[in-house]
């Protein structure tokens, strides 16, 4: 066995290892964020518990619609946008959830 397959093995041997970290790490968000959901509607209560419900509401919403406008976008798949057109976009769509929210 040459040095070149094994250097070759144990780079493969390293990706794979850091694929499962990485998997691991993103697996671990979701039950995350429900636990700091649970924990931040348990601590506030009233007005203040709404709002964070909107707020985060309107985030997830936003970041929601972001993401399937950028991938739908026909621009998209010839050019890259800038950042600020995607910071933008990102706002825009948080605040019309935040409207959303509010009004319903």
């Amino acid at each position: 066995m040459s040095i070149e397959a094994m250097s070759k093995a144990k780079s493969r041997i390293a990706h794979q290892r850091s694929v499962a970290v990485l998997l691991t790490l993103y697996s671990c968000m979701t039950p995350l964020g429900i636990f700091l959901g649970m924990a931040l509607s348990e601590s506030l209560r009233g007005s203040s518990a709404l709002a964070m419900e909107a707020v985060a509401l309107s985030i997830a919403s936003g970041s929601f619609i972001y993401l399937a406008f950028h991938e739908l976008s026909e621009e998209n798949a010839s050019q890259e946008s800038g950042a600020a057109e995607k910071l933008a976009l990102f706002s825009a769509g948080m605040a019309s959830m935040a409207l959303l929210a509010a009004w319903a």
